[in-house]
């Protein structure tokens, strides 16, 4: 069992390779899942969403509290170290997603999605939607975004504004 004396787990999510586990409890912990061993904790104010990217350099987490609020930070989980802040200006960010570009990460919020290049810091698009979840294409051509409506709006990448 992976422990570090955490109150509560919020989210979980794997790396792309399947050894190592980072969630969200107490910061973004990561554990190593063959050893057991506990890696690392990466400072996080109230994080509440969390995505690895597909080529495992990235870890993204929102946070929700503190002078940080409506941050999304970009870790690397190699060194711990917060490669980039990515200040978007939403109050509440619900889930963010890695393109499989590995540069591109789109942050869903109560009233839009916004897509962001992490190398850069620049935002790249505002999608006026209020989903509640999203997924990239394998291709990451598209963004597939659900509503509570029971609704699926298909935003190809090249109609973002």
């Amino acid at each position: 069992m992976l422990d570090d004396l955490v109150a509560f787990i919020t989210s979980v999510i794997w790396n792309p390779d399947g050894s190592q586990i980072a969630a969200i409890g107490g910061g973004v912990r990561i554990w190593n899942v063959i050893t057991d061993d506990f890696i690392d904790r990466l400072p996080c104010g109230l994080c509440n969403a969390i995505a690895w990217s597909s080529d495992g350099r990235w870890i993204a987490a929102s946070d929700l509290g503190g002078e940080l609020a409506g941050a999304v930070h970009i870790y690397n989980p190699q060194s711990g170290a917060i490669y980039r802040d990515i200040i978007t200006g939403i109050r509440s960010v619900s889930q963010v997603a890695w393109n499989t570009d590995n540069q591109t990460l789109a942050v869903l919020g109560e009233e839009n999605i916004q897509l962001w290049d992490i190398t850069s810091g620049e935002r790249l698009a505002t999608i006026d939607d209020q989903g509640r979840t999203m997924a990239w294409s394998p291709d990451g051509t598209q963004l597939a975004v659900g509503h509570v409506d029971g609704t699926i709006t298909i935003w190809e990448r090249e109609e973002q504004d």
